[in-house]
Protein backbone atom coordinates (compact mmCIF):
# COMPACT_ATOMS: atom_id res chain seq x y z
CA UNK A 1 0.00 0.00 0.00
CA UNK A 2 1.18 3.70 -0.43
CA UNK A 3 0.41 6.67 -0.33
CA UNK A 4 0.54 9.11 -3.06
CA UNK A 5 0.93 12.98 -3.86
CA UNK A 6 0.40 15.34 -6.64
CA UNK A 7 0.67 18.68 -8.12
CA UNK A 8 -2.26 19.85 -9.99
CA UNK A 9 -2.99 22.23 -13.10
CA UNK A 10 -6.59 22.85 -13.51
CA UNK A 11 -8.36 21.10 -15.84
CA UNK A 12 -11.72 21.73 -16.07
CA UNK A 13 -15.08 19.46 -16.80
CA UNK A 14 -15.38 18.48 -20.62
CA UNK A 15 -11.48 20.07 -21.98
CA UNK A 16 -9.10 18.04 -22.88
CA UNK A 17 -5.34 18.74 -23.42
CA UNK A 18 -3.77 16.47 -26.05
CA UNK A 19 -0.42 16.70 -27.00
CA UNK A 20 0.86 18.61 -30.15
CA UNK A 21 3.44 16.17 -30.66
CA UNK A 22 1.60 12.73 -29.54
CA UNK A 23 2.15 9.87 -32.15
CA UNK A 24 -0.84 8.97 -34.25
CA UNK A 25 -1.81 5.40 -35.46
CA UNK A 26 -3.76 5.52 -38.48
CA UNK A 27 -6.07 2.97 -39.20
CA UNK A 28 -7.88 1.50 -42.35
CA UNK A 29 -11.79 1.89 -42.52
CA UNK A 30 -12.07 2.62 -46.15
CA UNK A 31 -15.72 1.35 -47.53
CA UNK A 32 -15.40 -2.39 -47.33
CA UNK A 33 -14.64 -2.56 -43.47
CA UNK A 34 -18.07 -1.58 -42.83
CA UNK A 35 -21.22 -4.00 -42.85
CA UNK A 36 -24.52 -3.03 -44.68
CA UNK A 37 -25.79 0.25 -43.33
CA UNK A 38 -28.90 -0.08 -40.20
CA UNK A 39 -32.24 2.18 -39.97
CA UNK A 40 -31.96 3.75 -43.00
CA UNK A 41 -28.40 4.75 -43.14
CA UNK A 42 -26.08 5.09 -46.40
CA UNK A 43 -22.67 4.71 -46.40
CA UNK A 44 -20.55 5.19 -49.63
CA UNK A 45 -16.85 6.36 -50.35
CA UNK A 46 -17.16 9.94 -52.42
CA UNK A 47 -13.69 11.37 -53.27
CA UNK A 48 -15.50 14.87 -54.88
CA UNK A 49 -15.31 17.07 -51.47
CA UNK A 50 -13.97 20.22 -51.03
CA UNK A 51 -10.46 20.56 -50.06
CA UNK A 52 -10.22 17.48 -49.61
CA UNK A 53 -6.68 16.39 -50.56
CA UNK A 54 -6.14 14.53 -54.28
CA UNK A 55 -5.78 10.78 -53.85
CA UNK A 56 -7.72 10.63 -50.46
CA UNK A 57 -11.27 9.11 -50.18
CA UNK A 58 -13.85 10.32 -47.63
CA UNK A 59 -16.82 8.24 -46.47
CA UNK A 60 -20.31 9.77 -46.81
CA UNK A 61 -22.59 9.06 -44.22
CA UNK A 62 -25.88 9.68 -44.66
CA UNK A 63 -28.99 8.62 -41.73
CA UNK A 64 -32.17 9.52 -40.56
CA UNK A 65 -32.64 9.24 -36.74
CA UNK A 66 -31.94 6.06 -35.35
CA UNK A 67 -29.40 5.48 -38.68
CA UNK A 68 -26.70 3.29 -37.64
CA UNK A 69 -23.27 1.56 -39.07
CA UNK A 70 -20.44 -0.70 -37.74
CA UNK A 71 -17.50 -2.31 -38.87
CA UNK A 72 -16.91 -5.36 -39.36
CA UNK A 73 -15.68 -7.39 -36.46
CA UNK A 74 -11.14 -7.40 -36.22
CA UNK A 75 -10.94 -4.21 -38.16
CA UNK A 76 -9.32 -2.09 -35.20
CA UNK A 77 -6.16 -2.48 -33.56
CA UNK A 78 -5.79 -5.46 -30.86
CA UNK A 79 -4.08 -3.13 -28.06
CA UNK A 80 -6.65 -0.32 -27.46
CA UNK A 81 -6.24 -0.54 -23.89
CA UNK A 82 -2.75 1.21 -24.35
CA UNK A 83 -4.35 4.03 -26.43
CA UNK A 84 -5.86 7.31 -25.29
CA UNK A 85 -7.83 8.59 -27.78
CA UNK A 86 -9.24 8.05 -31.04
CA UNK A 87 -9.52 11.01 -33.63
CA UNK A 88 -11.37 11.62 -37.42
CA UNK A 89 -11.90 14.61 -39.65
CA UNK A 90 -15.43 15.47 -40.35
CA UNK A 91 -17.06 17.72 -42.93
CA UNK A 92 -20.37 19.34 -43.02
CA UNK A 93 -21.42 21.55 -45.86
CA UNK A 94 -22.88 24.71 -45.95
CA UNK A 95 -26.50 23.54 -46.12
CA UNK A 96 -25.57 21.56 -43.15
CA UNK A 97 -28.14 24.10 -41.01
CA UNK A 98 -28.63 22.85 -37.43
CA UNK A 99 -26.53 20.86 -35.14
CA UNK A 100 -26.35 17.03 -35.60
CA UNK A 101 -25.41 14.36 -32.96
CA UNK A 102 -24.06 10.86 -32.88
CA UNK A 103 -23.03 8.01 -30.22
CA UNK A 104 -19.66 6.66 -30.91
CA UNK A 105 -19.31 3.02 -29.69
CA UNK A 106 -16.74 0.72 -29.00
CA UNK A 107 -18.59 -2.70 -29.06
CA UNK A 108 -17.06 -6.01 -27.87
CA UNK A 109 -17.77 -9.32 -30.02
CA UNK A 110 -21.46 -9.08 -30.47
CA UNK A 111 -22.07 -6.31 -28.97
CA UNK A 112 -21.83 -7.63 -25.37
CA UNK A 113 -20.81 -4.68 -23.93
CA UNK A 114 -19.61 -1.36 -25.12
CA UNK A 115 -17.86 2.35 -24.43
CA UNK A 116 -20.10 5.20 -26.01
CA UNK A 117 -19.74 8.80 -25.98
CA UNK A 118 -22.06 11.64 -27.74
CA UNK A 119 -20.76 14.07 -30.56
CA UNK A 120 -22.54 17.09 -31.85
CA UNK A 121 -21.32 18.75 -34.79
CA UNK A 122 -22.25 22.32 -35.14
CA UNK A 123 -19.65 23.58 -37.80
CA UNK A 124 -19.02 24.10 -41.56
CA UNK A 125 -16.37 22.59 -43.26
CA UNK A 126 -13.64 20.31 -42.24
CA UNK A 127 -12.93 19.66 -38.25
CA UNK A 128 -10.72 17.40 -36.50
CA UNK A 129 -12.11 15.22 -33.43
CA UNK A 130 -10.49 13.90 -30.97
CA UNK A 131 -12.25 11.34 -28.49
CA UNK A 132 -10.66 10.35 -24.82
CA UNK A 133 -11.33 6.98 -24.59
CA UNK A 134 -10.57 7.18 -20.75
CA UNK A 135 -13.64 9.55 -20.58
CA UNK A 136 -15.95 7.46 -22.58
CA UNK A 137 -19.06 6.14 -20.62
CA UNK A 138 -19.91 2.52 -20.46
CA UNK A 139 -23.31 0.55 -21.78
CA UNK A 140 -25.64 -0.03 -19.51
CA UNK A 141 -25.82 -3.86 -19.59
CA UNK A 142 -22.56 -4.71 -19.00
CA UNK A 143 -18.98 -3.60 -18.33
CA UNK A 144 -16.66 -3.36 -20.88
CA UNK A 145 -12.55 -3.87 -21.53
CA UNK A 146 -10.68 -2.26 -24.05
CA UNK A 147 -8.86 -5.87 -24.57
CA UNK A 148 -12.39 -7.16 -26.02
CA UNK A 149 -13.39 -4.63 -28.33
CA UNK A 150 -13.78 -5.55 -31.90
CA UNK A 151 -15.76 -2.85 -33.63
CA UNK A 152 -16.47 0.77 -34.59
CA UNK A 153 -20.25 1.70 -34.36
CA UNK A 154 -21.98 5.24 -35.62
CA UNK A 155 -25.36 6.00 -34.01
CA UNK A 156 -27.01 8.90 -35.31
CA UNK A 157 -29.45 10.82 -33.39
CA UNK A 158 -30.59 12.80 -35.78
CA UNK A 159 -30.51 13.75 -39.13
CA UNK A 160 -27.06 13.14 -40.04
CA UNK A 161 -25.10 13.75 -43.61
CA UNK A 162 -21.57 14.31 -43.45
CA UNK A 163 -18.10 13.18 -44.66
CA UNK A 164 -14.98 11.24 -42.80
CA UNK A 165 -11.90 10.13 -42.84
CA UNK A 166 -8.37 9.73 -41.85
CA UNK A 167 -9.51 8.01 -38.57
CA UNK A 168 -6.14 7.15 -35.88
CA UNK A 169 -5.69 6.15 -32.44
CA UNK A 170 -2.81 7.55 -30.44
CA UNK A 171 -1.04 5.91 -27.66
CA UNK A 172 -1.68 6.63 -24.17
CA UNK A 173 -3.42 5.32 -21.16
CA UNK A 174 -7.12 4.87 -21.61
CA UNK A 175 -8.28 4.92 -18.52
CA UNK A 176 -8.17 7.88 -16.10
CA UNK A 177 -5.22 8.50 -14.28
CA UNK A 178 -5.37 8.72 -9.90
CA UNK A 179 -4.39 12.55 -10.95
CA UNK A 180 -7.34 13.29 -12.94
CA UNK A 181 -9.56 11.49 -10.68
CA UNK A 182 -8.30 13.41 -7.49
CA UNK A 183 -8.68 16.50 -9.61
CA UNK A 184 -12.28 16.01 -10.78
CA UNK A 185 -13.61 14.83 -6.91
CA UNK A 186 -11.68 17.57 -5.06
CA UNK A 187 -10.79 20.75 -7.69
CA UNK A 188 -9.57 23.50 -5.38
CA UNK A 189 -8.86 21.28 -3.01
CA UNK A 190 -6.98 18.50 -4.53
CA UNK A 191 -3.06 19.17 -3.45
CA UNK A 192 -4.78 18.89 0.19
CA UNK A 193 -6.14 15.46 -0.79
CA UNK A 194 -4.49 12.10 -0.51
CA UNK A 195 -4.08 8.65 -2.35
CA UNK A 196 -3.97 5.18 -1.05
CA UNK A 197 -3.07 2.21 -3.52
CA UNK A 198 -2.83 -1.17 -2.97
CA UNK A 199 -2.84 -4.04 -5.54
CA UNK A 200 -6.29 -4.24 -5.51
CA UNK A 201 -7.86 -0.37 -5.14
CA UNK A 202 -7.43 2.72 -5.10
CA UNK A 203 -8.77 5.32 -1.79
CA UNK A 204 -9.42 9.10 -2.21
CA UNK A 205 -10.41 11.31 0.47
CA UNK A 206 -9.92 15.07 1.25
CA UNK A 207 -10.94 14.70 4.66
CA UNK A 208 -8.10 16.43 6.94
CA UNK A 209 -7.34 13.94 9.86
CA UNK A 210 -9.02 11.23 8.54
CA UNK A 211 -6.97 7.91 9.03
CA UNK A 212 -7.03 7.24 5.62
CA UNK A 213 -4.93 4.00 5.94
CA UNK A 214 -7.71 2.88 8.41
CA UNK A 215 -10.09 3.32 5.91
CA UNK A 216 -8.16 1.20 3.59
CA UNK A 217 -7.97 -1.73 6.15
CA UNK A 218 -11.93 -1.31 6.59
CA UNK A 219 -12.92 -1.97 3.03
CA UNK A 220 -10.28 -4.28 2.50
CA UNK A 221 -12.13 -6.40 5.46
CA UNK A 222 -14.58 -6.57 2.97
CA UNK A 223 -12.64 -7.63 -0.50
CA UNK A 224 -11.61 -10.43 1.46
CA UNK A 225 -15.13 -11.72 2.05
CA UNK A 226 -16.00 -11.26 -1.26
CA UNK A 227 -12.59 -12.86 -3.13
CA UNK A 228 -12.95 -15.53 0.05
CA UNK A 229 -16.79 -16.50 -0.49
CA UNK A 230 -17.13 -16.22 -4.11
CA UNK A 231 -13.92 -16.81 -5.69
CA UNK A 232 -15.01 -17.40 -9.50
CA UNK A 233 -16.23 -14.01 -10.10
CA UNK A 234 -12.59 -12.73 -10.30
CA UNK A 235 -11.73 -11.86 -13.62
CA UNK A 236 -9.17 -9.16 -15.50
CA UNK A 237 -10.61 -5.74 -14.57
CA UNK A 238 -9.84 -2.85 -16.76
CA UNK A 239 -8.38 -1.02 -14.20
CA UNK A 240 -8.67 -0.64 -9.99
CA UNK A 241 -11.85 -0.14 -8.16
CA UNK A 242 -12.16 3.44 -7.17
CA UNK A 243 -13.36 5.01 -3.31
CA UNK A 244 -13.57 8.35 -2.79
CA UNK A 245 -14.62 9.27 0.34
CA UNK A 246 -15.68 13.61 0.30
CA UNK A 247 -14.89 15.16 3.68
CA UNK A 248 -18.28 17.03 3.07
CA UNK A 249 -21.75 15.91 2.03
CA UNK A 250 -22.71 18.55 -0.78
CA UNK A 251 -19.35 17.73 -2.11
CA UNK A 252 -20.27 14.31 -2.40
CA UNK A 253 -24.02 14.70 -3.89
CA UNK A 254 -22.20 17.61 -6.72
CA UNK A 255 -19.09 15.03 -7.78
CA UNK A 256 -21.58 12.51 -10.08
CA UNK A 257 -22.73 15.28 -12.30
CA UNK A 258 -19.39 16.66 -12.29
CA UNK A 259 -17.97 13.29 -13.47
CA UNK A 260 -21.01 12.68 -16.29
CA UNK A 261 -20.03 16.19 -17.46
CA UNK A 262 -16.50 14.36 -18.29
CA UNK A 263 -18.06 11.83 -20.52
CA UNK A 264 -20.06 14.50 -22.05
CA UNK A 265 -23.28 12.93 -20.82
CA UNK A 266 -25.19 13.29 -17.23
CA UNK A 267 -26.37 12.24 -14.18
CA UNK A 268 -28.29 13.76 -11.47
CA UNK A 269 -27.06 14.30 -7.54
CA UNK A 270 -27.49 10.62 -5.50
CA UNK A 271 -29.95 10.86 -2.53
CA UNK A 272 -28.17 8.16 -0.95
CA UNK A 273 -25.29 7.91 1.37
CA UNK A 274 -23.61 6.39 -1.20
CA UNK A 275 -23.13 5.93 -4.84
CA UNK A 276 -21.34 4.04 -7.25
CA UNK A 277 -20.71 4.21 -11.40
CA UNK A 278 -18.43 2.97 -13.72
CA UNK A 279 -15.91 1.50 -10.91
CA UNK A 280 -16.24 4.44 -8.57
CA UNK A 281 -17.43 4.30 -5.40
CA UNK A 282 -18.13 7.31 -3.51
CA UNK A 283 -19.51 8.55 -0.18
CA UNK A 284 -18.85 11.36 2.27
CA UNK A 285 -17.39 11.47 6.11
CA UNK A 286 -19.78 10.39 9.07
CA UNK A 287 -18.37 11.27 12.28
CA UNK A 288 -21.20 8.69 14.21
CA UNK A 289 -18.58 6.09 12.30
CA UNK A 290 -15.55 7.51 11.24
CA UNK A 291 -13.77 5.13 9.18
CA UNK A 292 -15.53 1.96 9.48
CA UNK A 293 -18.71 3.68 7.86
CA UNK A 294 -20.65 0.54 6.30
CA UNK A 295 -21.58 2.12 3.08
CA UNK A 296 -17.71 2.61 2.20
CA UNK A 297 -17.05 -1.24 2.37
CA UNK A 298 -21.36 -1.53 0.71
CA UNK A 299 -20.06 1.03 -2.38
CA UNK A 300 -17.13 -0.65 -2.73
CA UNK A 301 -18.29 -4.12 -3.57
CA UNK A 302 -20.10 -2.41 -6.01
CA UNK A 303 -17.18 -0.80 -7.64
CA UNK A 304 -15.62 -4.38 -7.76
CA UNK A 305 -17.99 -6.51 -8.82
CA UNK A 306 -18.45 -3.85 -11.87
CA UNK A 307 -15.20 -4.58 -12.23
CA UNK A 308 -14.26 -7.83 -11.62
CA UNK A 309 -17.34 -9.42 -12.64
CA UNK A 310 -18.58 -7.26 -15.41
CA UNK A 311 -21.87 -6.53 -13.61
CA UNK A 312 -22.37 -2.62 -13.66
CA UNK A 313 -23.17 -1.04 -10.70
CA UNK A 314 -25.88 0.72 -12.19
CA UNK A 315 -28.05 -1.81 -12.57
CA UNK A 316 -29.22 -2.90 -8.84
CA UNK A 317 -29.93 -6.14 -9.43
CA UNK A 318 -30.21 -9.37 -7.70
CA UNK A 319 -26.55 -10.34 -7.79
CA UNK A 320 -25.20 -6.39 -7.23
CA UNK A 321 -27.79 -6.14 -4.26
CA UNK A 322 -27.27 -9.64 -2.86
CA UNK A 323 -23.21 -9.97 -2.56
CA UNK A 324 -23.07 -6.12 -1.86
CA UNK A 325 -25.74 -6.97 1.09
CA UNK A 326 -24.08 -10.26 1.99
CA UNK A 327 -20.43 -9.24 2.15
CA UNK A 328 -21.51 -5.85 4.40
CA UNK A 329 -23.86 -8.29 6.76
CA UNK A 330 -20.57 -10.49 7.11
CA UNK A 331 -18.73 -7.53 8.36
CA UNK A 332 -21.26 -5.49 10.68
CA UNK A 333 -23.59 -7.72 11.51
CA UNK A 334 -27.75 -6.54 11.86
CA UNK A 335 -28.73 -7.57 15.19
CA UNK A 336 -32.65 -7.99 13.66
CA UNK A 337 -32.21 -9.47 10.04
CA UNK A 338 -33.22 -12.75 11.05
CA UNK A 339 -36.51 -11.15 12.41
CA UNK A 340 -36.82 -9.47 9.27
CA UNK A 341 -36.10 -12.22 7.22
CA UNK A 342 -38.62 -14.92 8.52
CA UNK A 343 -41.48 -12.07 8.97
CA UNK A 344 -41.08 -11.59 4.90
CA UNK A 345 -41.00 -14.87 3.63
CA UNK A 346 -43.88 -15.75 5.81
CA UNK A 347 -45.73 -13.02 4.06
CA UNK A 348 -46.50 -12.66 0.43
CA UNK A 349 -47.12 -8.84 0.33
CA UNK A 350 -43.31 -8.54 1.90
CA UNK A 351 -41.37 -10.82 -0.42
CA UNK A 352 -41.49 -10.49 -4.43
CA UNK A 353 -41.35 -14.06 -6.15
CA UNK A 354 -37.94 -15.45 -6.80
CA UNK A 355 -38.39 -15.39 -10.32
CA UNK A 356 -39.32 -11.50 -9.97
CA UNK A 357 -36.41 -11.14 -7.88
CA UNK A 358 -33.89 -12.23 -10.19
CA UNK A 359 -35.32 -11.35 -13.09
CA UNK A 360 -31.85 -8.91 -13.76
CA UNK A 361 -34.03 -5.77 -13.17
CA UNK A 362 -33.38 -3.87 -9.88
CA UNK A 363 -34.41 -4.87 -6.92
CA UNK A 364 -36.02 -2.35 -4.33
CA UNK A 365 -34.24 -1.34 -1.56
CA UNK A 366 -37.54 -3.04 0.88
CA UNK A 367 -36.17 -6.07 -0.65
CA UNK A 368 -32.46 -5.95 -0.02
CA UNK A 369 -32.99 -8.70 2.53
CA UNK A 370 -34.23 -10.29 0.14
CA UNK A 371 -31.68 -10.83 -1.90
CA UNK A 372 -28.82 -11.33 0.13
CA UNK A 373 -30.50 -14.17 2.07
CA UNK A 374 -31.29 -15.78 -1.54
CA UNK A 375 -27.01 -15.21 -2.55
CA UNK A 376 -26.00 -17.03 1.02
CA UNK A 377 -28.62 -19.30 0.13
CA UNK A 378 -27.29 -20.29 -3.35
CA UNK A 379 -23.78 -20.17 -1.75
CA UNK A 380 -24.52 -22.77 1.13
CA UNK A 381 -27.10 -25.14 -0.97
CA UNK A 382 -25.75 -25.02 -4.73
CA UNK A 383 -21.75 -24.80 -4.19
CA UNK A 384 -20.78 -26.58 -6.84
CA UNK A 385 -23.51 -24.92 -9.09
CA UNK A 386 -22.85 -21.40 -8.56
CA UNK A 387 -19.45 -20.98 -9.96
CA UNK A 388 -20.74 -22.44 -13.17
CA UNK A 389 -23.50 -19.90 -12.64
CA UNK A 390 -21.53 -16.82 -11.90
CA UNK A 391 -19.63 -18.11 -15.26
CA UNK A 392 -22.78 -18.11 -17.77
CA UNK A 393 -23.51 -15.25 -16.05
CA UNK A 394 -20.28 -13.24 -16.94
CA UNK A 395 -20.47 -14.95 -20.35
CA UNK A 396 -23.59 -13.51 -21.31
CA UNK A 397 -23.59 -10.73 -19.30
CA UNK A 398 -27.38 -11.58 -18.49
CA UNK A 399 -27.89 -11.94 -14.42
CA UNK A 400 -31.86 -12.63 -15.78
CA UNK A 401 -31.51 -16.13 -13.29
CA UNK A 402 -34.39 -17.44 -15.59
CA UNK A 403 -31.91 -17.59 -18.56
CA UNK A 404 -29.57 -20.01 -16.49
CA UNK A 405 -31.66 -22.04 -14.14
CA UNK A 406 -31.36 -25.32 -15.87
CA UNK A 407 -27.75 -25.19 -14.13
CA UNK A 408 -29.27 -25.78 -10.42
CA UNK A 409 -31.49 -28.37 -11.84
CA UNK A 410 -34.56 -27.31 -10.63
CA UNK A 411 -37.79 -25.03 -10.93
CA UNK A 412 -39.62 -21.76 -9.83
CA UNK A 413 -41.63 -23.48 -7.42
CA UNK A 414 -38.80 -26.04 -5.99
CA UNK A 415 -36.37 -23.58 -5.87
CA UNK A 416 -38.83 -21.16 -3.47
CA UNK A 417 -39.68 -23.94 -1.47
CA UNK A 418 -36.05 -25.03 -0.94
CA UNK A 419 -35.04 -21.23 0.26
CA UNK A 420 -38.35 -20.57 2.33
CA UNK A 421 -37.16 -23.91 4.20
CA UNK A 422 -33.75 -23.23 4.34
CA UNK A 423 -34.07 -19.54 5.84
CA UNK A 424 -36.80 -21.00 8.61
CA UNK A 425 -33.92 -23.18 9.62
CA UNK A 426 -30.83 -21.00 9.13
CA UNK A 427 -32.59 -17.98 10.91
CA UNK A 428 -34.81 -19.72 13.61
CA UNK A 429 -34.48 -18.21 17.01
CA UNK A 430 -31.72 -19.43 19.16
CA UNK A 431 -33.57 -21.26 22.36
Amino acid sequence: MKKLFFLFCLVLPGFFAFPESSPTLPVDLSLQKWKVPQGGAELSAETDVADLPAGSVALHLVAPPKGFVYTASGQLPENLQEMSSFGFRVFRGAEAGKSSTIDVNFYEQGGRANFWRKITFDHQGWKEIRIPLAWMRWGKDATPNWKNIRQLGIYCRDDLDIYLTDFSFHPGPSRPTTAELQQLAFQDEAENAVAVESDQMLLLTDKTGADSDAIEAWVAKHLAVVQRDFPSLQADPIRKPVLIVFAGEKDYRQFPPRFADMHNSEMSMPTSGGYTFMGVATSFWNERYGAERPVFGHEFIHAWLELAAGLPSGSGDWVQEGIANYVQIEVTPQENLGEIILMGIEDENLHLPLQALCSGKQVPMNRYWQALSFIRFLKEKYPEQLPELFAAIQETRKTDLALHLNILGTDWPGLTREWKAWCRETYAPVP
